[in-house]
């Protein structure tokens, strides 16, 4: 880290809260939260897209989010895996290479063939025929840098939805999450980068009640995208439904308002 970024990094420890940073613990875990701010961000940079597989539901629930994201393949497996092998990988789906833009971050439509995940699906059920057969289906998805042998790389669960259904578009801060946005952005800015956060009761329950019945689930916060491992760890804690979670581009000049409505638009599109 730069001297400006530590430099920025400990102004904003004394004005969040100076009595809130006394112990290590409270100290480790705002500079955890705080340092994807002040990260040199992969701009203008190639991507490859590849379905692994289909992702297994998590024992109990109905809920993928909770699942360890290589469990189909292990870091050995891919480790040994160059991408020339990786296309030849039974059920994988190789997607188009895109390139991030100016924050580091890449939005991109990826089409997968029926066909491919009629594949993956017949590959999951010949290694273990005892599964059970899911209302929806939930794709792991790999993003990794080309020509660095798969070492730079991360997962994600994505689930196919029914293209007609109920979906429920839902706000993060002060709807699931005890945020206390309302009561300032001093405070709020203490809950998000000091505190684990706490539920609003009883909306797991209510979420995971409708996610039962067949209703789609989609996150939709004004909270920076910096903040995604806390929010990703915090629907984990408290078992919500998987859903796919939007969060903003600080850079954005964009409302509050203004954001809410044009994501709102581009998911009811997808």
């Amino acid at each position: 880290m730069g001297m400006r970024s530590q430099f920025l990094l400990n102004l904003s420890q004394r004005l969040i809260s100076p009595s809130s940073l006394d112990c290590e613990a409270s100290t480790s875990l705002f500079c955890d939260r705080t340092s994807p701010f002040f990260a040199q961000p992969l701009r203008n940079t190639p991507v490859c897209l590849v379905v692994l597989g289909i992702a297994k539901p998590s024992v109990g629930t109905s809920s993928t989010v909770l699942n360890p994201p290589d469990e189909l393949m292990t870091d050995e497996d891919i480790m040994t895996l160059d991408e020339k092998a990786l296309q030849e990988h039974t059920g994988t789906y190789i997607g188009e290479e895109i390139v991030t833009d100016s924050s580091g971050r890449f939005c991109c439509l990826m089409r997968v063939p029926k066909s491919a995940v009629d594949r993956m699906m017949a590959a999951q059920l010949e290694s273990n025929p005892s599964i059970q057969r899911q209302p929806w289906t939930r794709l792991l998805l790999m993003a990794y840098l080309p020509n660095r042998c798969l070492k730079i790389r991360d997962m994600a669960v994505i689930t196919l939805i029914p293209s007609t259904g109920i979906t429920v578009i839902s706000d993060i801060d002060d709807t699931i999450k005890d945020s206390s946005v309302f009561l300032g952005k001093r405070l709020a800015a203490k809950v998000a980068f000091l505190e684990d956060g706490k539920e609003v009761r009883g909306m797991s329950d209510c979420y995971n009640l409708l996610s039962a019945k067949g209703v789609a689930i989609h996150y939709l916060s004004a909270g920076p995208f910096q903040l995604y491992s806390p929010i990703s760890a915090f629907l984990k804690t408290f078992s919500f439904p998987q859903g796919s979670v939007t969060l903003r581009n600080v850079r954005e000049v964009l409302s509050t308002r203004a954001y809410k409505n044009t994501e709102l638009v581009r998911i009811l599109k997808w």
